[in-house]
């Protein structure tokens, strides 16, 4: 991964870090993929759209659950007693994470967030009900997904480290799922990218599908020299040819909702004869490629 860190003082600085990271965790030499023919502009904006909807979606997933687990310890809540926990999009802007005991078919703890554009409030309850079939159908689909990818994908998941490691499940609209496991971090002033993956699932559970978004994961600081840092950039291998879902929630989990900053972009060296620079724009929220020609010698 190469890193660019846009820092501002008195005068604007680039400063540039570049931070060589193993293409292969096993010592193999990788197949370098073929370079592809990249989409009409038409085409690549509606691919960004769909990563940024999808990523965001990803990102208020996750950011419930650290609001829901923070509360657990706030309300005193019996964790012995959940065996299953998920995030639920109800529509309206109004999300609920519920922590459940499966087989009393019970609530156990749950959260409640309301948004709108003007303000966002949640709501606890503490008191157990009886939990309704499409949230036993999720919270179960939850409870099995990552067993399933561990049983029988574990052999080719890599990660730096097991600690920090988030599953989060999507419904999809054409049926079935999609599980995502992210890698966070619990030190201060970095921000967590790569040991990133995505497993699709049909409605009965079989893994269809997987992916590897990153090769490595990199904790990137968000200073140089004691500069603050106004734009952060990182590249991705061919494998990896566009933003990613993972990114959008990464950087706005850390780097936007903890440290304000607010543009973000990925290097892509995917497509033939040309390379692409995606930007995510916080502010505006949109997620926008420009070409970048790749010189020839």
């Amino acid at each position: 991964i190469m890193t660019t860190l846009l820092c501002e003082s008195k005068i604007k600085l680039i400063l540039f870090a570049f931070l060589l990271l193993c293409f292969s965790l096993h010592g193999k030499a990788q197949t370098t993929p073929k370079k592809l023919i990249a989409p009409s502009p038409e085409r690549f904006q509606a691919i960004n759209d769909s990563i940024l909807a999808e990523g965001m979606w990803l990102y208020t997933y996750e950011k419930l659950a650290w609001r829901a687990t923070d509360s657990l310890m706030k309300y005193n809540v019996k964790r012995e007693e959940i065996n299953s926990a998920t995030a639920f999009e109800e529509g309206n802007l109004t999300w609920r994470y519920i922590f459940a005991n499966l087989e009393k078919e019970q609530t156990i703890f749950e959260l409640t967030h309301h948004l709108s554009t003007d303000t966002s409030f949640y709501v606890c309850s503490v008191t157990p009900r009886k939990l309704k079939p499409n949230e036993i159908e999720l919270l179960k689909a939850k409870q099995l997904a990552p067993r399933k990818v561990i049983k029988e994908k574990g052999d080719s998941i890599f990660l730096s480290n097991t600690s920090g490691l988030n599953w989060d499940l999507l419904p999809l609209e054409k049926g079935g799922y999609r599980l995502y496991l992210l890698h966070g971090t619990t030190k201060h002033g970095v921000i967590p990218i790569g040991d990133d993956y995505a497993f699709d699932f049909d409605k009965d559970m079989n893994i269809l599908s997987w992916r590897r978004f990153h090769r490595s994961f990199l904790e990137q600081p968000i200073t140089m020299n004691g500069e603050e840092i106004k734009e952060v950039m990182h590249s991705h291998t061919p494998m990896t040819p566009y933003f990613t879902t993972t990114d959008i929630a990464n950087y706005m989990l850390y780097g936007y909702d903890l440290y304000r900053i607010k543009k973000f972009s990925v290097l892509s060296t995917a497509f033939a004869n040309t390379s692409y620079l995606t930007t995510f724009d916080v502010e505006k929220m949109k997620l926008t490629s420009t070409v970048c020609p790749i010189e020839k010698h």
